[in-house]
């Protein structure tokens, strides 16, 4: 096994066997022990070609960032909520955000409490300001939430977190309906935390709100029928 940094396969292969000595190291060991599992390269068989992986036992010409991707990573099983964060209509920092919330992640008073930060609600000075509570168990966010999605939402209208989140895509929608209420539901979410975290006024918070929602609801964009 012992070759220069220069050496090429070729050296390393003999007739049609791989050209290995014996060797104490048990790591060693383990390489011969795979690099048997490999047939040598012969020339009969043409030249090398690089191949790119495209799952574990497929391979490819081509290069795909999605495939190597999918390779790398660990995979999960499909959460129920990921058409409600990443869907072809949504702002990117809006999407994060949410997802940032999805996630429980968000750097509210729950969290903020573990670092010996005190974090009430800046809406209704709720001590115990967490996740759920700013979307949607607040009173002022709740009352922005229903104003903006009653038509919409009607009688799934819920200021549960849980229960919110599933009522985006509900099958009683029409797709057009599921996409404007995921976009009213992650402007609402933005607006509250980026307003929340700058200490906004109640005031200029619900004037921004009820700019954006009611455009999304009353004057739709004219290419929204085709979504």
């Amino acid at each position: 096994m012992a070759r220069t940094r220069h050496s090429t396969v070729a050296n390393a292969v003999q007739g049609t066997q791989w050209r290995v000595r014996r060797c104490r190291s048990q790591t060693l060991r383990n390489v011969v022990t795979k690099l048997q599992e490999i047939a040598p390269p012969q020339r009969a068989k043409g030249p090398d070609k690089p191949l790119w992986r495209y799952t574990l036992d497929d391979y490819d010409s081509s290069f795909t960032s999605r495939h190597t991707w999918n390779l790398l990573r660990k995979a999960k099983h499909k959460v129920l909520w990921h058409n409600s964060v990443w869907f072809p209509q949504r702002v990117p920092r809006y999407s994060f955000i949410v997802w940032l919330a999805v996630k429980d992640q968000l750097s509210t008073g729950t969290r903020m409490r573990a670092w010996g930060v005190e974090q009430p609600c800046v809406f209704c000075r709720e001590r115990d300001e967490s996740r759920d509570h700013l979307f949607f168990a607040c009173p002022f966010t709740y009352s922005i939430w229903s104003e903006l999605t009653s038509r919409l939402l009607r009688r799934k209208l819920n200021p549960d977190w849980s229960r919110t989140l599933l009522s985006l895509r509900s099958p009683q929608l029409t797709k057009r309906d599921q996409n404007l209420l995921c976009m009213i539901f992650q402007t609402t979410l933005y607006m509250v935390w980026k307003r929340g975290m700058a200490g906004t006024t109640i005031k200029v918070l619900t004037r921004h709100l009820f700019y954006y929602g009611p455009h999304l609801l009353i004057e739709p964009a004219a290419d929204v029928e085709a979504w």
